[in-house]
């Protein structure tokens, strides 16, 4: 009988990892205010450059991947222009963000309690400085 039961397990959890579930599939995405709440424990770390016209025209978006642990394993810029690219300023800001998420002063991560997610995107906005 306990033979059945073990086989019944083992196809489930073969199951679970063929849908490329994980231990993170009974969390909820990411609300805006987690993103917020991870995001804001980077901006010690971000540097804004001073002096910029419009800053609200250089807002970053950074995909992080992210161990268990809270050390960012992986980055990935996105909604990158192609004005935005020739633009020595964007650049100069987007280095600062990927500075930020590399910083080991702003690591490690750390999630609200009983949630976990192994990619977010962190939205680095002059408006969040304020």
């Amino acid at each position: 009988m306990k033979r059945p039961s073990f086989v019944f397990l083992l196809v489930t959890t073969s199951m679970a990892l063929v849908a490329g579930c994980s231990s993170t599939a009974n969390t909820p995405p990411p609300t805006q205010q987690d993103q917020d709440a991870i995001r804001d424990q980077f901006i010690p770390c971000w540097h804004f450059p001073t002096g910029i016209e419009r800053p609200e025209n250089y807002r970053v978006a950074v995909e992080i991947e992210i161990s268990r642990a809270g050390k960012v394993t992986k980055w990935t810029v996105h909604g990158e222009e192609t004005l935005q690219l020739s633009d020595p300023t964007y650049l100069a800001v987007m280095q600062q963000a990927v500075n930020a998420v590399n910083n080991p002063s702003c690591q490690p991560v750390r999630f609200p309690p009983g949630k976990y997610w192994p990619s977010i995107t962190v939205v680095f906005d002059p408006g969040n400085l304020k």
